[in-house]
Order: structure tokens, then C-alpha cells, then sequence
């Protein structure tokens, strides 16, 4: 497989792996590297009780290791392969990749205008 479709697949992968982990963290309540600006003081949290809490450094964490798996398998998956991938295959790998982004925000969207939902 030429190195291009490798890339091409992995930075692909890294986008729908950064997607799913960063909107899994939130939807499962995983612990987040939160900062608290009251208090000037980093924590582990899954729900924070302080009224304004930023967990985003913490879901940029687990988007950016959910990345770097994502990655490190599809490079691992393509290794495996020696003929180039179909140009049908490449173009999938694309659209999903998209396709997370715009689930990954259509998500926090939804959170935002719908907090009661």
C-alpha cells in the first residue's frame, strides 16, 4: 500500500477517534482533568459541583488520546496490507471522518439549545 493511503487512513482514523473520544467522555461521565476557577485548582472529575468549572482541557485530553489510538491501529491495520486500497475505501475513510465531526457537534449542539432534554 503506497505511504500516502497509509497517512490518508490514519489521519482519518485520528479524526474519528478524537470525535468519539471526545463526545464519549462527556456522554459516559468519564473523569476529566477539570480546572476550577474559583479555587485555582486542577482536579479529576466526573460531575463537578462548583458553579464554574472548565472541563474542556480535559476532553481535549481524551479526544487527543483517543487520536493517537485510533491512529497507531489503523497504521498497525494498513502495515498488514500490500496492495493500494480502492479509491471507493479511500473515499469512506473521508466521509466518516466528516461524518464524526458533524455527529461530534451536532452533539454539543443538541447539550447547548436542549439542557433539559
Amino acid at each position: 500500500m503506497p505511504g500516502w493511503q497509509r497517512a490518508h487512513v490514519a489521519a482519518s482514523s485520528a479524526i474519528i477517534g478524537f470525535s468519539l473520544a471526545y463526545v464519549g467522555c462527556h456522554f459516559l461521565s468519564l473523569p476529566k482533568l477539570t480546572y476550577f476557577q474559583h479555587a485555582r485548582a486542577w482536579r479529576m472529575v466526573a460531575h463537578p459541583s462548583s458553579p464554574l468549572p472548565s472541563a474542556y482541557p480535559g476532553m481535549i485530553v481524551w479526544g487527543l488520546c483517543g487520536a493517537f489510538f485510533a491512529a497507531v491501529i489503523a497504521l498497525a491495520a494498513t502495515r498488514l496490507r500490500s496492495r493500494p486500497l480502492p479509491d471507493l475505501w479511500l473515499r469512506l475513510f473521508g466521509l466518516w471522518a466528516e461524518a464524526a465531526v458533524v455527529i461530534a457537534g451536532g452533539y454539543f449542539a443538541w447539550q447547548l439549545l436542549w439542557p433539559a432534554s
